[in-house]
């Protein structure tokens, strides 16, 4: 059952209350998700305070289903298809079990005749920006690598999730847009221009590059949009119901967001970039050494710790494992199990 997103009612300066609709659920078995909307009541503080202390407006965000982000690795099955930077980013389809165990997945065989910069799966539908027509995103499927264009726009990013396909739209002043399953619909979810996104089931969490990269936070029916932060985010990740972000404004810092109260504060002195979330641990590159991997839990108290030694360059968290290119390697690709 998903979870209602709740903004308490709080005494301020002004509120600005949103319609109401039903909530429904969505039975993972068939991967088929019904309308789902939520009832809202947001309260915003003139209080500006600054950054580098604890700030508190008085907003509550609930999440609802796993975080998802744009990634370069699907798989079904056994079958795993992914995007070879190491060749011109060529789409690949092989046999995971064996890619994994190569010491550099680059040199991987079966390449597609297409390459693609940004893919996602659903199911067994594969989504994909396809590079070969300006970026225009098209579908196939695992058992069918035939392409099938779905829009003329330009994307990146993309991210399938239940109820639709998510991406930046190239073509449209890089909006966040939605394509929708069953309405085979394409509808942007805010006029704001977009860097970064992830999205859960029913909050798409962005850097506004219209209000100088500030993170932001609107439900996934493009509805109820809020600032969640006074400062520039180069990347961020979400643990614990607790958003991680680099603060560009504050020496790429990692600052802590608690969605319970967007109570905000400085968590980790350190020349960060790249962050991403996976389940309950946040990874980043750390630029105070050396470009290695390091994370930490989400916690009471933070202690990163690294986790590859040797410099990375790209990196993408996928299946329990870190896929990742080095600084003196750019275009090969490793793989290394999460422990």
């Amino acid at each position: 059952m998903k979870k209602r997103l709740i903004f308490p009612l709080i005494l301020s300066l002004f509120v600005v209350s949103c319609s109401q609709a039903k909530s429904s659920s969505t039975d993972k078995s068939t991967e088929k998700t019904k309308d789902s909307n939520s009832s809202f009541s947001i309260s915003q503080s003139n209080n500006s305070g600054d950054q580098n202390n604890s700030t508190k407006p008085p907003t509550t965000l609930t999440i609802s289903g796993d975080i998802s982000f744009p990634n370069v690795f699907v798989n079904s099955s056994d079958n795993l298809i992914f995007s070879n930077w190491g060749d011109n980013f060529k789409i690949y389809k092989s046999k995971m079990a064996d890619t994994l165990k190569l010491q550099d997945i680059s040199k991987a065989e079966s390449p597609l005749d297409f390459s693609s910069y940004s893919l996602s799966a659903f199911g067994d539908d594969i989504y994909f920006a396809n590079a070969s027509d300006s970026s225009a995103l098209y579908k196939m499927t695992f058992s069918d690598t035939k392409p099938q264009k779905i829009s003329e726009d330009s994307v990146t990013s993309i991210v399938a999730k239940t109820d639709g396909v998510y991406y930046i739209n190239k073509s449209q002043d890089n909006k966040l847009c939605k394509y929708n399953y069953d309405k085979k619909n394409i509808s942007a979810l805010s006029q704001d221009s977009v860097g970064k996104f992830i999205t859960s089931d029913n909050i798409a969490f962005y850097q506004n590059a219209s209000d100088n990269f500030n993170l932001y936070a609107i439900d996934t029916t493009g509805n109820n949009k809020i600032k969640l932060s006074k400062f520039a985010v180069e990347s961020f990740g979400i643990a614990n119901n607790i958003i991680y972000c680099v603060n560009t404004a504050d020496n790429n810092n990692i600052y802590a967001i608690d969605l319970k109260d967007l109570s905000t504060k400085k968590v980790l002195e350190v020349n960060a970039e790249n962050i991403v979330s996976y389940k309950d641990t946040i990874y980043f590159i750390n630029n105070s050494d050396a470009k290695n991997l390091y994370s930490f839990k989400s916690s009471d108290k933070i202690s990163a710790t690294p986790l590859i030694k040797t410099g990375v360059d790209t990196y993408y968290i996928f299946n329990d494992s870190i896929m990742y290119s080095g600084t003196t390697n750019k275009n090969s690709i490793f793989s290394s199990k999460l422990k």
